[in-house]
């Protein structure tokens, strides 16, 4: 071998030396390393990732609803000019509770406000509310009803005028970060002339734990009073032919605005039905409370449960 190649040979033993150093010691074959006198690799802390892991969520969510279905039925028997008469009741309730209000402050408050609205009773037990219903028949003007027997269902053939029919709902309406609505409905009917459908809506504050009224809303509920009868004035002016209004009635609380719901001849004709006069929050800005205002700067993630 000449001094020339030699000297080449050792060249090349140096490059592949300095490569392999690199590779064990550059982070290349980090995990070749050899480790003496260190934690074990499976008890060493784990390296820091960027990955951000996101929060569960919640088991209960808002639109997941606990439904309370009861009926009863009744007959009773009167002797009249021709003779024997049956007379019926139908009595329903159904009600749905979201599972998400489960554990809120003050929830008795809010229970206590539906029963008084749903059934009129002054009562912290939403079971024996219904229960008080369901089980009282209720007949006609002027039946005596001192002979009461249960029966499955009402005949199909029933004649009008002799059947009580009542059906108490609750249904949860809109739900939010904040709030809870509900609507409640009241239908009762012993004939045609005297057949009643009233739609009532309760706002319930999850924060504060309380009944939104009109007091928690607006400041000078006159000043409302007044805008809302310049709307029904713009609503004329295209198109509706609306009465002016005479008080401030049942309200939701909308992403946009507050709507204003009225009953059937309120301010209204037989072929509106209930009337909504809709009033956005910027049309009214100074009349709303600081409440009300705070509920509409941090109040979010509207949404309308399903039906069931």
């Amino acid at each position: 071998m000449t001094r020339e190649t030699a000297r080449f040979v050792i060249l090349i033993l140096l490059g592949v030396n300095a490569i392999a150093a690199l590779w064990r010691y550059g982070g290349l074959g980090r995990e070749e390393v050899p480790v003496h006198d260190t934690v074990p690799a499976a008890e060493q802390p784990k390296r820091p990732t960027n990955k951000v892991w996101k929060a569960e969520p919640p088991s209960n969510k808002p639109d997941e609803l606990i439904a309370i279905d009861k009926q009863a039925f009744y007959k009773t028997f009167t002797e009249g000019d021709s003779g024997i008469n049956a007379y019926y009741c139908a009595r329903h309730v159904k009600l749905q509770w979201p599972v998400a209000v489960n554990g809120e402050r003050r929830l008795n408050t809010l229970h206590r406000a539906i029963i008084d609205a749903l059934f009129g009773e002054h009562t912290d037990n939403i079971y024996i509310a219904i229960d008080n219903v369901i089980m009282q028949p209720k007949f006609p003007e002027g039946v005596n009803s001192d002979y009461v027997e249960t029966v499955k269902s009402l005949p199909s053939n029933v004649p009008t005028g002799h059947a009580f029919r009542s059906r108490h709902v609750l249904q949860v309406y809109l739900t939010s970060d904040r709030l809870v609505e509900f609507q409640l409905r009241i239908h009762q009917c012993a004939g045609a002339a005297t057949e009643t459908d009233v739609r009532k809506y309760l706002v319930y504050d999850r924060l504060k734990g309380n009944v939104l009224t009109l007091d928690n809303i607006v400041g000078d509920q006159k000043a409302l009073l007044r805008a809302l009868n310049r709307r029904i004035d713009q609503l004329n002016r295209r198109g509706m032919c609306l009465k002016q209004a005479s008080r401030i009635p049942s309200f939701r609380l909308e992403p946009e605005g507050i709507h204003f719901i009225f009953p059937r001849y309120e301010v209204g004709y037989a072929a509106d039905g209930e009337v909504t006069v809709k009033l956005p929050y910027n049309s009214i800005t100074p009349l709303l409370t600081p409440e009300m205002k705070d509920i509409v700067k941090n109040n979010a993630n509207y949404s309308r449960p399903k039906k069931h």
